[in-house]
């Protein structure tokens, strides 16, 4: 779903279903592919490769070479593409890799090439025949065999992988516009399916087949489905809408597509142009649950239901909008909109917030839900797993930024604000944490309760004095210059505060070194000198526990000597 777009009034719509704006110029007649030179030069070295070796070889007097899938439709939307699937027939890609590098060396000694990656079969990633890797001219070139795949009832991997013709081919594949081939021979684009060119030119994601036989061959198609509606603003047909949305599919997306895989597709979805559509399709398809999900599943702790992800999405991508009717300062959005990684982390978080506050058994170990769904659900790096959790946590720390929150300070307001984007959970840029994205994520997470389940709508009116309320504390912020020293290191390290205080360190070390912080913070053109001078005298004065620990360590010692006397 796309918002066509936000206008300043009470109610802001989430709603998408009703227009689907296309992200890519749409495809029209006539089909023609326009090659680059080096892309007409690489189909002349390739056709007549083909024609050499339908004269010298009787087992390939059929071979044919075709682009196939991405390219083609990535070339018809006039899209850049490097991504050239070279699909064969009459013979696997190894081989044919082995005879064109013999061919090259033979008849263009000086053409640039590489060496050739043989890449195995492997039914888990949906790579289900061998294939073969190499440069040719500088551009890195796939090759491998048509196929006819027969599939076993439960299982997404074939059961029997044969040569296949185009369009055995071209209808095993997971969407029209993905099963188009460009003929390097003819220089035509073959649409097999009948079915493809048109749908490319009118937005349409379907499947070849029937979409519930496509799906039940591969439950992974779905997936693709979702994440290439979303990718170009496309439409998704009904009929693959209503397959999906069938239990046994439900069930097999979650049974038997592994989750690394689900991991990958969520992923490249988020990172895509429109994650805001890929999650309104998921939901759509009564996916949500069994995406974003617990591994192993349990019944307990039941998350809240998925509508509330939708709420969190549509309020984030109010809030990123040019025209948001709900202004936003601009220091909270500068590192979201320059950072494609860090947005795609808001966006996992939009999805996971119906696991918000939740707690799971991990490993004897309590840990947060939405951890478990991260680590073990889709199979994320720990990075993503910390970036996600750490929002979560920060929300709280950062939720309501009025005054009176950091006034009672006894350092002052400097100190109290500094000391807060400081958190490790608030701004660590080196796990991609930073304090404006942690400060959006906690708008988003406050504006929450203003979204109507029922409109799809944002309640604008009584949004904005909560906005102002974080805009006005992202402009405190950029008054104090606190962003450039949130990094900065202690204007006395460990040692130099052990060294002062003749202690030799332990819990209390981490304190004197917070409260140095903030003594940094409360006076941002202090010395080292004048920030020992304040440390040793709070010390002497038993202000920052001096007196116990100085206690602790007579009793250490007395209680040695008594043991050695005794």
């Amino acid at each position: 779903m796309l918002l066509r777009h936000l206008r300043q009034r009470t109610h802001v719509s989430g709603l998408f279903h009703r227009l689907h704006r296309p992200l890519a110029t749409m495809a029209q007649p006539p089909f023609k592919i326009e090659l680059t030179e080096k892309e007409d030069e690489i189909c002349r070295v390739l056709d007549g490769c083909a024609r050499e070796l339908r004269e010298k070889r009787e087992d390939l007097k059929g071979l044919e070479l075709r682009v196939a899938g991405g390219w083609v439709r990535d070339k018809l939307l006039s899209l850049p593409s490097d991504d050239l699937d070279i699909a064969l027939s009459a013979i696997n890609g190894h081989p044919f890799a082995l005879l064109l590098s013999s061919f090259l060396t033979s008849r263009f000694p000086d053409a640039a090439t590489s060496s050739i990656a043989k890449i195995e079969a492997n039914p888990d990633q949906s790579k289900h025949l061998e294939t073969a890797r190499m440069k040719v001219l500088g551009i890195e070139l796939d090759f491998v065999g048509l196929r006819n795949e027969v599939y076993a009832e439960g299982s997404r991997i074939p059961t029997e992988v044969t040569f296949g013709t185009p369009l055995q081919d071209a209808l095993r594949r997971d969407n029209t516009i993905n099963a188009l081939f460009y003929n390097i021979h003819t220089r035509e684009v073959e649409d097999f399916t009948e079915k493809g060119l048109s749908d490319l030119a009118n937005g349409l994601i379907r499947t070849p087949l029937p979409a519930l036989q496509t799906f039940r061959d591969d439950p992974l198609r779905v997936l693709r489905c979702v994440r290439f509606a979303s990718r170009f603003g496309f439409r998704l047909d009904e009929d693959a809408v209503q397959a999906a949305r069938q239990p046994e599919i439900r069930e097999a997306v979650g049974a038997r597509i592994s989750r690394e895989r689900v991991g990958i597709e969520v992923e490249k979805m988020l990172k895509g142009p429109n994650p805001l559509q890929s999650l309104h399709l998921i939901n759509r398809l009564d996916l949500h649950n069994t995406i974003f999900s617990l591994f192993p599943p349990t019944r307990e702790p039941a998350p809240a239901p998925p509508q509330l992800a939708l709420a969190a999405a549509n309020i984030f991508h109010i809030l990123l909008s040019p025209n948001s009717p709900v202004p936003i300062h601009p220091a909270l959005l500068a590192d979201v909109q320059r950072d494609s990684t860090l947005r795609k982390r808001l966006w996992l978080a939009a999805a996971l917030v119906p696991w918000r506050g939740l707690e799971v058994k991990e490993k004897k170990k309590i840990v947060p839900a939405v951890e478990s769904v991260v680590h073990n659900g889709l199979k994320l790096g720990n990075a993503e797993r910390a970036a996600v959790s750490n929002l979560f946590h920060s929300a709280h720390l950062l939720s309501s930024p009025t005054p009176d929150k950091f006034a009672s300070h006894p350092q002052g307001e400097r100190a109290a604000i500094g000391i807060t984007l400081r958190h490790q959970t608030v701004h660590k840029p080196s796990v991609n944490a930073y304090w404006s994205s942690s400060t959006l994520w906690a708008l988003v997470d406050e504006l929450l309760p203003l979204w109507s389940f029922e409109t799809q709508s944002l309640d604008a009116h009584r949004a904005k004095p909560i906005a102002e309320v974080y805009n006005a504390f992202a402009a405190r912020v950029v008054d104090l210059a606190l962003p450039s020293e949130l990094e900065a290191h202690p204007l006395l390290n460990g040692n130099a505060i052990m060294q002062l205080l003749s202690i030799k360190g332990g819990k209390i070390l981490q304190t004197l070194t917070e409260r140095v912080v903030e003594w940094q913070f409360a006076h941002p053109q202090g010395t080292p000198a004048q920030c020992a001078h304040w440390l040793k005298a709070e010390w002497d004065a038993g202000r920052l526990g001096g007196g116990e620990v100085r206690k602790s360590e007579e009793d250490g010692d007395g209680g040695k000597r008594r043991k050695k006397s005794e």
